[in-house]
């Protein structure tokens, strides 16, 4: 008898370091190695992995297919003001090595772990392959410090996920689940009709199963099972026999051993077989009813004893799945876990739809500029010189948090993968039923529309895995649409899936997980003035800097020796910034560092200079230039009839204002406070204003020679306010910027 598998791997654990020293200086040079490192891999876990792993055979369907996948890698910017950073997608250099060195085993690891990380999470995986090598040295009688590190082999499964992202398992995963679910319908129609009890209870058994086989967690006995044993059954085929029993994990076991291994299997769920494979079928998965899995390896020769018994033990560590769907058809794979498809998918996404139009219109009727969808609102607006009527012309408003109709319907189409054309009313009575049988999904599913409604380009990311475990865990929908920085957060949780915590992403800017980043509009824009409205940006790729992989990007310090607004206001509160933009700042730098193990932290100096005024300088961060944006209304623009000249509309203007030298003598009813750093300049000369009224300012942002315009804007302010201005201008002007603790039509 042969000796048993388990003390085979074990001695040769205890003499691979040496062998595998020799290996590494064949397989590369130390810049190789170097690389490994900084993508978040560590080398010696990869030769450990590849020893013990890349015994595996792969099957040379899914070794070409795989290769000619995977080989491709981009290098694309991030932002034009952080040029070290871009954001790296495809091969990376773990898998890069594999495919170049001809080294079939660090192929074969390569190809194992990306399957296993594709549908496993990363942490409990990884804890539990540690646990499963130490068992195994344990067995062979060798020293577990031989086996590996779970941090390091933490780094090593998800560097390898990452360069592998663009090779999906999921089809694989829907051919084999798609096979079993097929063979149990046709053996449930063919089987005798049984009695009313018997045939329900029947039915419920069914719906048990099929949950079991769409749950794809491998339990740890059979993931140390498979370690153990499929070196040997690919050596020794006409001699091993593995059988397997568990309640979950059995497609991940035939997507292991029958895709990428090439062995036959049979699966025996209840009275239904299925087979993968022309045998001969040296592997058995049979369904069995409880969490107490097994996996016994046999000789042919004498079935009565086996090689090893694995049985499940109350300190196995658990695996956890983590399920992804890609986002392009998201919603409708929810539904479908659900039972709803066909005209009922139609149905329920056409009633979304009209739910979110019916709250944005409930918003623009409240005329709220802060609300999404205020796209515009009436208000005074410009006096003549010569007259007191108002003009009934809107002023188009774009908020920081709006979001365009046509929006809504597109993330629909996309979530869902159905047509435009198709989400129209649907039959209510239809609509009615479904409502009471899908309730519980429809404030997640209101938010994630919301949500994915504010990505430019959402086309690009179709291929984004979410989270399915997650979707449950959505903040519930209670009439508030989510901001901008909301919205991250949501997707965020999907992205992340388990790993997602408020601390983790509530400074980061960007966050990347499984390959992909999602980040605000504030990493390309010089200035809060130039964040587009409501947006984010989800893309294929990992930040990183010169070679060094991060998962986030959050703000560095940026309090630190900044002291801009040091006695410029005449009262403490409410404490107002000079922020980028507003006196016409500079950018003069960008400093990139590093936080903990997973962060790079950016932050942005500007100077703020004038003529006769000593430098200033103040740092910002992508983040806290995000939060300054989301207080923004811009008034796009001007629709006056008439021109005023330069000089009277300066007239007017300085009628409008008072100044902090008058404001210390008395206050004058009526007048807007306007603040800047040099109170002794003439105001007719100074492009750039603040306007304080009550407790709102208003930060014009502009450059030279815009006076005209500043008094377009005033006096549309005014107007609303109840005051009375004169003059006007039919110039579109730039950006005028309302921070407050509440919206203009609430202001008195």
């Amino acid at each position: 008898m042969p000796i048993p598998v388990g003390v085979q791997l074990g001695v040769e654990l205890t003499n691979f370091v040496g062998p595998l020293t020799k290996t590494a200086f064949r397989l590369g040079t130390l810049a190789v190695r170097e690389a490994i490192e900084r993508s978040g891999s560590d080398e010696l876990t990869e030769l450990k992995l590849a020893h013990i792993l890349g015994r595996h055979r792969l099957d040379p369907a899914i070794a070409t297919h795989f290769r000619s996948i995977v080989a491709r890698s981009s290098h694309a910017p991030l932002s034009q003001f952080v040029k070290d950073l871009v954001l790296e997608s495809g091969s990376g250099p773990t898998v890069s090595q594999a495919l170049v060195s001809n080294n079939a085993a660090l192929l074969s690891m390569v190809v194992q772990l990306s399957f296993l990380a594709f549908s496993h999470d990363h942490q409990s995986l990884a804890q539990a392959m540690t646990q499963a090598i130490d068992d195994m040295l344990i067995d062979g009688k060798a020293e577990t410090s031989h086996g590996l590190n779970y941090v390091s082999l933490l780094g090593t499964v998800i560097a390898c996920q990452q360069q592998t992202v663009a090779f999906s398992w999921e089809p694989h995963y829907a051919a084999i689940e798609h096979k079993i679910f097929d063979v149990m319908r046709t053996n449930n129609q063919t089987t005798k009709r049984r009695s009313k009890r018997r045939r329900t209870s029947g039915q419920s058994g069914s719906r048990i199963q099929q949950q079991s086989v769409a749950d794809r967690a491998l339990p740890f006995t059979i993931l140390r099972g498979l370690l153990t044993s499929l070196d040997s059954i690919q050596r020794f085929p006409e001699d091993g026999l593995l059988q397997l029993s568990c309640d979950r994990g059995i497609s991940s076991a035939v997507l292991w051993c029958y895709h990428i291994m090439g062995l036959s299997v049979l699966v025996r769920i209840s009275d239904s077989v299925v087979h993968f494979g022309n045998g001969p079928y040296n592997i058995t998965i049979e369904h069995c009813n409880g969490p107490d899995a097994s996996a016994v390896l046999l000789q042919r020769a004498v079935e009565n004893i086996p090689v090893f018994t694995l049985t499940t033990t109350d300190v196995d560590p658990y695996i956890q799945s983590d399920q992804r769907q890609a986002t392009r058809g998201y919603l409708r794979h929810v539904l479908k876990v659900h039972g709803v498809e066909g005209e009922g998918l139609r149905v329920f996404a056409s009633f979304i739809v009209l739910k979110c139009m019916g709250h944005i219109d409930s918003k623009c009727e409240q005329s709220s500029p802060g609300a999404l969808g205020a796209e515009s609102f009436d208000s005074p607006h410009l006096l003549k010189s010569d007259t007191a009527t108002p003009s009934s012309e809107g002023v188009e408003l774009a908020s920081m948090n709006s979001i365009p109709r046509p929006k809504i319907i597109q993330t629909a189409s996309f979530l869902f993968d159905l047509d435009e054309e198709q989400l129209s009313d649907a039959d209510p009575e239809l609509a009615s039923t479904l409502s009471k049988r899908t309730a519980s999904l429809w404030d997640a599913t209101v938010s994630l529309v919301y949500a994915l409604s504010r990505v430019k380009e959402l086309t690009a990311c179709a291929l984004l895995p979410l989270s399915l475990d997650a979707f449950d865990g959505l903040t519930s929908f209670h009439g508030s649409i989510p901001d901008t920085i909301h919205s991250f957060e949501l997707i965020c949780k999907l992205l992340l899936g388990r790993l997602y915590s408020k601390p983790y992403v509530s400074n980061a800017s960007l966050i990347s997980s499984r390959g992909w980043s999602i980040f605000f509009d504030t990493i390309d824009a010089a200035d809060p003035a130039d964040v587009a409205s409501g947006s984010l940006h989800i893309r294929s790729g990992v930040p990183a800097r010169n070679g060094i992989r991060k998962a986030r990007i959050i703000d560095g310090m940026t309090d630190f020796g900044v002291h801009s607004t040091k006695g410029i206001l005449l009262k403490p509160y409410p404490r107002i910034s000079f922020w980028p933009g507003v006196w016409t700042a500079k950018l003069v730098g960008t400093h990139i560092g590093y936080h903990d193990h997973d962060a790079f932290t950016v932050v942005q100096t500007y100077d703020w200079a004038h003529s006769g005024q000593k430098c200033k300088k103040w740092r910002l961060g992508f983040r806290e230039k995000q939060e300054m944006s989301m207080k923004f209304r811009v008034y796009c623009k001007c629709s006056c009839s008439q021109l005023q000249d330069e000089v009277e509309t300066r007239r007017v203007l300085d009628s409008l204002l008072v100044w902090p030298i008058a404001v210390k003598q008395e206050t004058i009813p009526g007048k807007y406070i306007a603040q800047h750093p040099e109170a002794d300049w003439n105001a007719p000369r100074i492009p750039e204003r603040i306007f304080f009224n009550d407790e709102t300012w208003f930060f014009y942002v502009t450059g030279s020679g815009v006076a005209v315009a500043a008094f377009s804007v005033l006096s549309i302010i005014a107007g609303y306010r109840g005051f009375k201005a004169f003059g006007a201008s039919s110039v579109e002007f730039p950006q005028l910027y309302d921070i407050s603790r509440s919206p203009i039509a609430d202001v008195p």
